[in-house]
């Protein structure tokens, strides 16, 4: 990687950034799925409420499967390494 010129430090930013959106993916997908229980538990607020009933607008929710593919197909290279 050395002999092309890539800036090492943002490569890493880059897989950093792609690692904490994978993981944002998966804590929504467990709000969004168990969001009955943090109901239950007075763990809810507002503003993620609405924030998540216009993303489940796009698709990203259509099936539980959908999100925790998206979320482990971006953390997938920190599992690996």
């Amino acid at each position: 990687m050395s002999g092309t010129g890539e800036n090492e430090t943002g490569l890493r930013k880059i897989l950093d950034s792609t690692r904490l959106a994978g993981i944002v993916f998966l804590l929504l997908h467990f709000y969004y799925y168990c969001y009955g229980c943090f109901r239950q538990w007075g763990s809810t607020a507002e503003m993620v409420y609405r924030f998540l009933s216009n993303i489940s607008h796009t698709g990203l929710f259509s099936t539980p499967c959908q999100i925790k593919v998206n979320g482990l197909t971006a953390f997938s290279d920190f599992i690996a390494r």
